[in-house]
């Protein structure tokens, strides 16, 4: 548990990365968490996983792979791929679609670990930053990858 803690912290801290040393920190996280799910949690290796549940641990899991998620929607917005970015950002359901889905998403915004809370007002940002850029782009007529 105690590498997830770390891995979760660090990926957290630099989830928003704003200056080129920070990004270069979150590279190294993201690429370390990264070989470290290929090695351990591949398909067929469950034995971090049944670990994690002897603990009852496995919110650990699940906030390192929402963490992993997140850094992808991140780069997609570094990169200005506002729609692969709503589309991943929509299929972590952490906001809410409509409004029958409020008291929903905020009672998961409360079980989420805290590394995540804390660095969510990030999260909200880039997500509207996404949908107002792709609503300016549908509104012109032109495609979801929108140059500024």
């Amino acid at each position: 548990g105690a590498l997830f803690e770390l891995m979760n912290r660090e990926l957290a801290s630099y989830l928003n990365a704003g200056t080129p040393e920070d990004f270069e920190k979150r590279q190294f996280w993201f690429n370390a968490a990264s070989r470290f799910h290929a090695v351990h949690l591949a398909p067929g290796r469950t034995y971090v996983q049944s670990s994690l549940d002897a603990d009852c641990a496995l919110s650990l899991g699940n906030t390192f792979q929402l963490l992993m998620n997140l850094v992808v929607f991140f780069d997609r917005c570094r990169e200005q791929n506002w729609e692969g970015a709503w589309v991943l950002m929509d299929n972590l359901e952490l906001l809410p679609a409509k409004e029958s889905e409020m008291a929903v998403r905020v009672e998961a915004f409360r079980a989420l670990d805290g590394c995540v809370r804390r660095a969510f007002h990030h999260v909200v940002l880039a997500a509207m930053e996404a949908l107002c850029r792709l609503f300016r782009a549908a509104k012109q007529g032109g495609g979801g990858s929108e140059a500024g």
